[in-house]
């Protein structure tokens, strides 16, 4: 599971953050494993915006500790 040093590291924690909030969420509800639906959209947004930043699937799934597949589902819905 990925933290938010891990994020702060990168760049990313902002940027993520305010992603989350578009969602209702915090950025520490989309790097958790809940699964309500408001969580769940901005999780994947997050993902979304990644790959927009040129990120590959494999390396989103690294970061979050989750399977590829499931950040290419969560991508494309």
């Amino acid at each position: 599971m990925c933290s938010l040093d891990a994020l702060a590291e990168r760049d990313l924690e902002g940027p993520l953050a305010a992603v989350a909030w578009k969602f209702g969420a915090t950025l520490e509800e989309a790097l958790g494993r809940r699964r309500l639906g408001h969580i769940v959209a901005a999780r994947h947004a997050c993902w979304a915006h990644l790959r927009a930043l040129g990120w590959s699937y494999p390396a989103i799934a690294e970061l979050w500790g989750v399977d590829h597949t499931s950040v290419m589902y969560g991508v494309k819905k």
